[in-house]
C-alpha cells in the first residue's frame, strides 16, 4: 500500500490519464462506465517501485535558477508562496512495469516536471528491435556520417503544443549497399485542418 501511495502522490496527474489511455485493453463499448473499468484494470496491473528500488528506478528533482534568453529565472524555492527550505519536488521520472499478458516485461517510463527547456506533452511507443539486425544504419552529424546499428522504429502521439503523430522507421537509402536511415512520417491536427485542437480546462486531457 505505502508502494502505490508513493507513486500516486508523484505523478498524480494527466501522465496516469495518458498512460491508461495508451495501454489498457479495448471496452467492449465507449459508454463511461465501460471505460472507467478498463482504466481501473490497467491501474490495479501497475507495478511501482519496491522501497528498496526507489533510488535505483526513481527520480526526483527540484529546479534551481538560471537563465532564459539572457533573464534570470528563480528557483523553485524562490517562488512566490513557496518555503525558502521546501524539499518538493518540481520533476519526477520512474520506471514502472505492467502485469498482464499484453505488457509484460515491456518498461513505461513516466517523466513529468516543471520549468523544463521546452513545454512538451507526448507518448513514444518504442518497438522492439528484431533478434537478427540485417541493416546497418546512416548516422550523421553536420557533414560526417558513420555507420552504426539500427535504431528502433518510434511511434509519437504529440499531445501538445503541435498536437499530431509521427512514425519514425528505417527506410533504405537510394543506393546499391544494403544501408538504412532513420526518417519519419508526420501528421498535424494543424496542417491538415488548418486550426488548432482546443485547449485542456478544468483537468480533461483532450486526445
Amino acid at each position: 500500500m505505502i508502494q502505490r501511495v508513493l507513486y500516486a502522490t508523484w505523478v498524480q496527474n494527466h501522465l496516469l490519464q495518458l498512460l491508461c489511455l495508451v495501454t489498457m485493453e479495448p471496452p467492449g463499448n465507449l459508454t463511461a462506465d465501460a471505460i472507467r473499468s478498463a482504466k481501473v484494470q490497467l491501474l490495479n496491473s501497475l507495478v511501482p517501485p519496491a522501497p528498496q528500488e526507489i533510488g535505483s528506478k526513481t527520480i526526483r528533482a527540484q529546479y534551481i535558477a538560471g537563465l532564459e534568453n539572457g533573464q534570470r529565472i528563480p528557483a523553485y524555492v524562490e517562488e512566490d508562496r513557496v518555503a525558502r527550505d521546501s524539499r518538493t519536488e518540481s520533476y519526477c521520472a520512474l520506471r514502472l512495469g505492467i502485469e498482464n499478458w499484453r505488457w509484460a516485461g515491456v518498461p513505461v517510463y513516466l517523466r513529468t516536471g516543471k520549468r523544463l527547456r521546452k513545454r512538451l506533452t507526448e507518448i513514444v511507443i518504442q518497438f522492439k528491435q528484431p533478434p537478427l539486425q540485417l541493416f546497418q544504419t546512416v548516422e550523421c552529424e553536420g557533414d560526417y556520417c558513420d555507420l552504426t546499428l539500427s535504431r528502433p522504429n518510434v511511434l509519437v502521439f504529440r499531445i501538445q503544443p503541435d498536437e499530431g503523430i509521427s512514425l519514425q522507421f528505417a527506410a533504405k537509402r537510394p543506393s546499391m549497399q544494403f544501408v538504412v536511415e532513420s526518417v519519419a512520417m508526420n501528421f498535424s491536427y494543424q496542417q491538415t485542418w488548418k486550426h488548432s485542437l482546443p485547449k485542456p480546462t478544468n483537468g480533461f486531457c483532450w486526445t
